[in-house]
């Protein structure tokens, strides 16, 4: 809650302090000049017009956006406050503690307190209505404050149509789609975590009603109306002077009511009642200009009986004993709000004519904008810019019979009965508990600076991908396979960054841009290596992946997500341009009918010409129906259209639909395919077509980038696993570029991080084939133990188990038979597991005979034999 308060001393402090701490309650001090800067200027000034869907450009209020030397300081004491209550929350707060918040003063809270208090539950409810997202969106920090909300684990709102344009905001300024939870609830998934969002209408206390009717000096208020408005039909308004308010519309529509019917002109009398809204500066002045203008030509034009209006400080004039007595006495309460929030005065009276009028009851007469017409079944709605419809309406009010009274207050007093402010409390705080939040901090983690940052719901375990530990299993290992995604992971996508480019690239209208030379020189050094088995698989067509990458020899490739692929060979025929074009392609699955494309294109051409923002995107043999530029609504709904169209014609094909993204900022498209093809399923043909050569990898590394390579992180994980339980352990590491929700057990945070790791493997790789290795250098310890002629007997053992390595090798290499052809087996090394006495994929380089002591080889180092900065990898 908030109040300004006068100046008061660090002893009164104290003691109010103390004063609230029996209710359990905690003040946060502001400063003046920034409780007036957060509240009056930015709130008041700057959220609660846009929060009322008002955005007054040729008026006052635009210079809050045109004057950014003001707007600026505004927004950061409101950025301040929301820090001092978030440090006020974080010095009280208990583990299992739930943490509510209400209005939209605080709505960074949430984001703050994610900082500190990362498994704690955050609830955020907003009383004020939520604009729509094209009134929303004219804020220059709309992002922020979205994304502070976000970090909440549950949004209220009193109405769906308030929660229907948060969502809708949500998905067109951040680009993220919401569904049911399946719990009556929607939900909107941000960075890995469900957002509840839910909409209860609060209540009234209807015994804490009964108890202040009861009070003597409520009765004795209720006498003295019943004196000063005996005989009369009494309309009651209570409202803030201000022009959201309705107040001059009230008055136009009481005037012709009066003006209709002036045999009621000595039997009627509106009590209006303007509460003081300073807050709100020259909208109120002029606010209550216009009304008192408006009262005097009514009061001139047909008696100073017919209306009253009584104006002063909303806290005398609103307080709960004068106003449940005025509400008591009146026989029809009148709303004519524009835009209203929260309103409980309805609700008041219902619950005040049960206790004092329950045969006798009076008439609700509402506005259609106020939160409580949604709710009660029993008012008279209008709408107050037709003056006529509230004329009428109060007629209809003055000419009901008792019973129809009784029927309609019947019908809203069992709402107020069974939805009291308690209920709604409860619920909320239920919901918010029942949120599935680990306590497990390692499934939370947090990335971005600002107020960009936020908490990702992470699997336990997902941390950056350690360099060091990547190396470590990397060294003594002999069969590696490495997978790597293409666009984002080893080369930057810059003709993805934005949506122009992308389009220019699908129609071919521009060129993409090669990989550099040094991303070119790593895959070559790394594939240099007989021990490594290198695989880039992209979403490309064959002939982009043969230009960009054909000439890096050994490395093998895979495009349009492994449907075609080569086998790495260490020899590669060149084209005429000499770019490594004469690679020989295969394919993962026939490719034989494709009747299936032109009549894809005629139904994409179809919903082209009917979505504007979307075009058709050629991936070799895939068609992609691109909708990341349209309306984002109407861009998903006529996916669906499209998605359900296709499924309908094609399903006599062998073709796979599939949906990628779900909005425009979220690259949404329809994509159709020959079925039966993923990097999943690439993934698993390599690896069965190397264990059917009787080779089991030891070491595997899989890095990408999008969820296309999210099955390549599930596959490799599941073969690793079943390899394990055969005792075959493989040194696995899956990472995802980008610190966000997946199945890879780590991440980087960008394509150069994946690019360092490369570099230093591909340094490993060079320095290990120039040197001994780990396992000669045990050789050699073993030759200071045994006799001359056993190690020569040794090291003939080993030349002849070189020979048959390369001879196996050689058919792994060159092989292009369709995956999963067997191939020779080598016999194991004695006194060695299998996996490690496996031949490697390509012959080993030749080395010289190992005949030299322990001794005798670093003395060798010590007389400068060993080239500069380089060692022994243990």
């Amino acid at each position: 809650t908030g109040q300004k308060a006068p100046q008061l001393t660090e002893d009164d402090k104290l003691q109010l302090e103390q004063a609230l701490a029996v209710f359990d309650c905690v003040p946060v001090w502001l400063d003046e000049a920034l409780a007036t800067k957060f509240y009056q200027e930015f709130c008041k000034g700057v959220l609660w017009p846009i929060f009322h869907n008002v955005v007054d450009i040729y008026g006052d209020l635009s210079t809050h956006f045109w004057d950014s030397d003001t707007l600026g300081t505004a927004w950061q004491a409101y950025m301040m406050v929301n820090r001092q209550f978030r440090d006020k929350i974080v010095e009280v707060y208990n583990e299992c503690d739930l943490i509510w918040i209400h209005g939209f003063h605080l709505l960074l809270v949430p984001s703050f307190l994610s900082r500190v208090l990362h498994v704690a539950k955050v609830g955020l409810f907003l009383h004020t209505p939520f604009p729509s997202s094209e009134i929303f969106r004219t804020l220059p920090f709309r992002e922020d404050l979205l994304r502070g909300i976000l970090n909440a684990d549950q949004v209220g709102f009193h109405l769906y149509e308030h929660s229907r344009h948060f969502l809708t905001s949500c998905v067109r300024i951040l680009g993220l789609p919401s569904g049911p939870d399946g719990r009556g609830h929607m939900a909107i998934t941000y960075n890995g975590r469900d957002v509840n969002v839910n909409s209860t209408h609060a209540g009234v206390d209807p015994d804490k009603v009964a108890d202040v009717l009861a009070m003597p000096e409520v009765e004795e208020e209720m006498r003295q109306l019943e004196e000063a408005f005996s005989g009369k039909f009494l309309f009651v308004s209570i409202d803030k002077v201000e022009r959201l308010r309705g107040l001059q519309l009230k008055l136009n529509g009481y005037e012709r009511f009066l003006k209709e019917n002036p045999e009621l002109v000595d039997k009627v009398v509106l009590l209006q009642v303007g509460l003081n809204a300073p807050e709100r500066d020259k909208d109120f002045s002029r606010c209550l200009d216009e009304v008192r203008a408006q009262v005097n030509r009514i009061r001139k034009r047909f008696g100073p009986q017919v209306l009253r209006f009584v104006e002063g400080q909303g806290r005398h004039l609103a307080s709960l004993t004068r106003r449940l007595a005025l509400l008591a006495r009146a026989d029809c309460f009148v709303n004519t709000a524009v835009r209203d929030g929260l309103n409980k005065y309805p609700l008041e009276f219902v619950a005040a004519h049960k206790v004092i009028r329950p045969t006798q009851p009076g008439i609700l007469l509402l506005s259609e904008f106020t939160s409580t017409m949604r709710v009660l079944r029993g008012p008279l709605h209008v709408n107050p810019w037709k003056v006529e419809e509230v004329a009428h309406a109060m007629f209809t009010a003055v000419q009901m019979s008792e019973e129809e009274c009784r029927e309609r207050h019947n019908k809203d007093s069992n709402y107020v009965m069974r939805h009291t402010s308690s209920f709604w409390a409860y619920q909320n705080l239920l919901d918010l508990k029942s949120v599935r939040k680990t306590k497990d901090r390692m499934q939370l983690s947090c990335v971005g600076l600002g107020l960009g940052f936020r908490v990702l719901g992470m699997d336990a375990g997902f941390n950056t991908l350690d360099s060091s530990d990547v190396i470590k299993a990397y060294k003594p290992t002999r069969h590696r396979l490495i997978f790597l995604d293409f666009g984002g992971t080893i080369h930057v996508n810059h003709d993805q960054t934005q949506s122009v480019m992308h389009y220019a690239v699908a129609s071919r209208i521009l060129e993409r841009t090669p990989p550099s030379e040094e991303t070119l020189a790593t895959l070559a050094q790394l594939c240099s290596d007989s021990r490594n088995l290198v695989f880039v698989v992209s979403g490309k067509d064959k002939e982009y992946v043969t230009q960009a990458l054909g000439a890096v020899p050994g490395l093998g490739l895979a495009a349009e997500h492994g449907l075609y692929f080569n086998w790495p060979r260490k020899e590669l025929p060149t084209d005429a341009d000499g770019q490594g074009g004469g690679r020989v392609w295969e394919t993962l699955v026939p490719v034989q009918d494709q009747s299936w494309r032109r009549i894809t294109q005629n139904i994409m051409d179809i919903y082209v010409q009917r979505t504007n923002g979307t075009y058709i995107e050629e991936k070799g043999s895939a068609l992609i129906w691109q909708f990341r530029d349209a309306d984002p609504e109407f861009g998903f709904l006529q996916s669906k259209e499209l998605e359900d169209h296709l499924t309908g014609v094609l399903k006599n094909f062998s073709v796979d639909i599939l949906r990628g993204g779900g909005g425009a900022m979220s690259d949404g498209y329809i994509e159709v395919r020959p079925q039966g093809v993923s990097k999943g399923v690439f993934v698993e043909a390599v690896v069965e077509r190397m264990m059917g050569m009787d080779v089991n990898p030891d070491f595997a590394l899989v890095v990408g980038d999008d969820s296309s390579d999210e099955v390549m992180f599930e596959s490799m994980s599941t073969i690793a696993a079943a390899l394990q339980e055969e005792n075959y352990p493989v040194d696995l590491f899956t990472c995802t570029v980008g610190k966000k929700p997946s199945a890879a057990k780590s991440y980087v945070n960008d394509a150069e991080e994946v690019l360092d790791i490369l570099r230093s493997l591909a340094k490993v790789s060079m320095s290990v084939t120039r040197y001994y290795s780990y396992g000669d250098l045990v050789n050699l310890h073993d030759q200071d133990q045994h006799h001359h002629t056993q190690s020569q007997q040794q090291q003939l053992d080993r030349t002849a188990l070189d020979s048959s390595s390369s001879s196996q090798t050689g058919a792994l290499l060159l092989a292009n038979t369709d995956l999963g052809a067997p191939g020779p087996q080598s016999p194991p090394r004695e006194g060695m597991s299998r996996s490690l006495s496996t031949p490697s994929f390509r012959t080993m380089p030749a080395q010289s005979s190992v005949n030299l002591s322990m001794a005798q080889y670093f003395q060798q180092i010590d007389e400068g034999e060993e080239e500069d900065d380089e060692g022994i990898f243990f």
